[in-house]
C-alpha cells in the first residue's frame, strides 16, 4: 500500500496519512507494521497509532546531503525493531510467528 502525502493532504507523522493507508487496506493499527527509514516521521507516526514500527537504519556508506539547517530532533520515537536491510524483515519475530487467522 502506498499513501502519497500530496494525494492524502497530510505529511508523516500526521496520523491521517497512516489512517488513510489503514482504511484503504481495511486493517486496524494493531494488525500492521510500518517499515521506514525516518525515526520521527515513520516510527513516531506509526507508534502514535499503535502500529508496530520497524526502522531501517541508513547504510553507513549512504551519502549525506550537506545542510546549514540544524539537525532535526528525532524525539522519543523508539522503534520496535531495527534492521539494516529490508531482507531482514522475514527474520523478525512478528513476521515469523504463526498466523492468527
Amino acid at each position: 500500500m502506498v499513501a502519497v502525502s500530496h494525494d492524502v493532504g497530510y505529511l508523516k507523522p500526521h496520523p491521517r496519512i497512516f489512517e488513510y493507508a489503514l482504511d484503504e487496506m481495511g486493517l486496524r493499527p494493531e494488525e500492521t507494521a510500518m517499515v521506514g527509514d525516518n525515526l520521527r516521521a515513520d516510527v513516531g507516526g506509526a507508534k502514535a497509532l499503535g502500529m508496530v514500527a520497524v526502522w531501517r537504519r541508513p547504510p553507513l556508506d549512504e551519502p549525506v546531503e550537506e545542510a546549514t539547517d540544524p539537525p532535526e530532533v528525532e524525539g522519543d520515537a523508539v522503534p520496535d525493531y531495527a534492521i539494516d536491510a529490508i531482507g531482514q524483515l522475514r527474520g523478525l519475530p512478528i513476521f515469523s510467528a504463526p498466523s492468527r487467522a
